[in-house]
């Protein structure tokens, strides 16, 4: 009898580890997804959170930004180019206007 009862002590105690471990793991799964689910509200909050401050800084694209870039740097060398230009037409203004007054004194 008492080999018997001791059978179903161990058989309980069996059962009772078991049934933590089950407990344990139950838990363990739903702490697991909980923090499945709050990573997830915290990953859309953080993009909620960048996209306003994006918009608020009137940030723009890197695709525009590099068109616009490529835009301005032909500008600059289009107004280089006429700066250059200019300068010497007025060098060659100042030549001819010299000749002239040189010409004139001479008469």
């Amino acid at each position: 009898m008492l080999a018997k009862q001791k059978i179903k002590e161990v058989r309980l105690i069996k059962m009772g580890k078991e049934k933590i471990l089950d407990d344990i793991a139950r838990m363990a799964g739903g702490a697991i997804s909980i923090t499945g689910g709050m990573a997830r509200n915290i990953r859309e909050d953080i993009k909620t959170h960048v996209d306003d401050i994006v918009t608020r800084l009137e940030l723009v694209p890197r695709e525009d930004f590099d068109r616009l870039e490529l835009v301005l740097n032909e500008t600059r060398k289009l107004v280089d180019e006429q700066q250059k230009r200019i300068t010497d037409l007025e060098t060659q203004l100042n030549k001819d206007a010299k000749k002239a007054s040189k010409s004139g004194k001479k008469s």
